[in-house]
Parts: C-alpha cells; sequence; structure tokens
C-alpha cells in the first residue's frame, strides 16, 4: 500500500455521490466517474496523443476541456484521485532517503529546476522510496474545482501489485501505453529496475526490452514477460516480442475486482484499475 497524498480546502461540499478517477501521462489522459455506492461506471473516455506534451500549461486545458464535455454534474463529485502516469520519477531506497533535499535525487537522470516541487510515496513495504514531480497547475485547478483529492504516481501500486506475483522469483513486467512503456524486473523476488521509455515503433519496443534482457543478464528463452495496458495478441507488438521471447503471457489480474472494467480485457487499463483498488 503507497502512502497517499491528500489535498484540503475549506469549502463545504453537499452531499455528493460520485467518484472520479483521472490517469495523467505526457502521453495521454484517461477520465473515470462511478457511482460511489454502485460502483457502476457512469462515464469514462480517454485521449491519446502522437506525440509526448512537455507543457503542464496544454496538458491542463486538455484535462479542463474534457471535464466541462462530460454530461455528469461535477458538483455530484464526491471522491477525486488523481494518477500520474510519467516519466518524471526515480527509485530510491528507504536507508538513503533524505526527504531534506529530494529533488537531489531526480537531477540526475531528469532535467529538473529549483522551483520543481517533488514528493514521494512508500513502496514495496516500505523498503524503497518512489519520487516523483506532479504537476502544480493541475492539483491547484482539482483543488480549486472539487476540493479534498489524493494524488499518486500510477507506477507505485503496479510496483507493488507485481511484487505480489513475483514472490521470490525473476520476472520482467511491462505495462504499453500508446507511446510509454513501463519496465519491471525482480530478480529472486528483489526489485531491480524500474524505467519508463517514449517509444514511436514496435521496434523500438522490442529493442528496450531485449536490451534490458541483455543488460540484466536474462535469458529470454527462460525469464517470463507479463505484458498489461494497450495490447493484446493481435497486436503486431505482440506477435514481435513473442519472436525474441518465449514465455510472454498477460498479466494475472484475478486479485483485482474488475467487474465494473467487464467490457475490456482484465489486463487493459490495469494501473487506473490498480489505483481504484488501492485507494
Amino acid at each position: 500500500m503507497i502512502q497517499k497524498e491528500k489535498i484540503n480546502n475549506t469549502h463545504s461540499k453537499s452531499e455528493n455521490t460520485k467518484r472520479l478517477s483521472v490517469q495523467i501521462s505526457l502521453t495521454g489522459l484517461s477520465f473515470l466517474i462511478s457511482c460511489v455506492k454502485t460502483k457502476k461506471i457512469e462515464w469514462k473516455t480517454q485521449e491519446r496523443w502522437l506525440y509526448s506534451l512537455s507543457n503542464p500549461e496544454e496538458l491542463l486545458e486538455r484535462c479542463v476541456r474534457i471535464l466541462e464535455n462530460t454530461s455528469i454534474d461535477l458538483h455530484q463529485i464526491k471522491n477525486v484521485s488523481l494518477f500520474y502516469h510519467t516519466p518524471l520519477y526515480t527509485i530510491v531506497p528507504t536507508q538513503l532517503w533524505n526527504s531534506s533535499h529530494p529533488l537531489s535525487y531526480l537531477k540526475y537522470t531528469l532535467k529538473t529546476l529549483p522551483q520543481d516541487f517533488v514528493t514521494h510515496e512508500n513502496i514495496l513495504h516500505n523498503s524503497a522510496k518512489l519520487v516523483y514531480i506532479p504537476f502544480v497547475n493541475i492539483n491547484n485547478y482539482f483543488f480549486e474545482t472539487f476540493g479534498s483529492f489524493h494524488y499518486y504516481h500510477a507506477l507505485g501500486c503496479w510496483v507493488d501489485y507485481c511484487a505480489e506475483l513475483t514472490k521470490n522469483t525473476t520476472s520482467v513486467f511491462t505495462n504499453i501505453t500508446s507511446r510509454q512503456m513501463d519496465v519491471l524486473v525482480f530478480k529472486k523476488g528483489q526489485l531491480h529496475l524500474l524505467n519508463s521509455f517514449e517509444y514511436y515503433t514496435k521496434e523500438d519496443l522490442t529493442y528496450y526490452l531485449l536490451f534490458i534482457y541483455e543488460q540484466l543478464e536474462l535469458n529470454p528463452d527462460k525469464i517470463p514477460l507479463y505484458l498489461s495496458g494497450s495490447i493484446d495478441q493481435s497486436d503486431p507488438i505482440y506477435s514481435l516480442i513473442y519472436r525474441y521471447i518465449r514465455f510472454v503471457e498477460f498479466i494475472d489480474t484475478q486479485r483485482i475486482e474488475t467487474q465494473t472494467f467487464n467490457e475490456e480485457a482484465p489486463h487493459k487499463n490495469l494501473l487506473l484499475k490498480l489505483g481504484i483498488q488501492c485507494v
């Protein structure tokens, strides 16, 4: 379970019944509004782009436009959760963590600015910190619009979930969206790699995977790869991966409550499903 980030303001709210979950990435947005009591999904939409947006203001504009076009009365929203699915993160072992200088952990892997706001979540039973940069302008918008809300990095619950699945074995997990792939590697149950890559072709994606197998000395004929996200067996990406990695499977989702997503395969939109379950 990850550490929750909660923002409060003093606005009073009437009795509401809706729950809003938003996944924010540099290559797209996903929105889900459900009934708190029945858990029935009442509105769901997503927007994907062929390129990454590096401007937080443009991300906010797109987010606001989508919300304003929903048929759901936003005043009925009771709970709001944001999930940042961006590559603006790193992992720090808890024994090396110093809360006084969080930005210092990111400056060697990301282009950071002194005014960047950095936060973190506990993962792997508090043995590590997932340190990341949320978008302050987007947080401010949700603060002003809805009052109290929580925000997280979308990969936190994914790491914890995959750790439970892998136990003491060696496994590779990858979550795939339209332009981003996240790769997670456990060796004998210990976290060895968490990284995200932007890709443009199926060859790019496969190259990244095979490079990781090679660099971590993982045998592609023996070490399994578990897939999730916007991919299925008919996808050309799947066919190309399967050409080089012998054991390719979709991630086990039996531990996830997916009845409200029964119109799609359980492994799709996995990060949002895991986030909703963790909240």
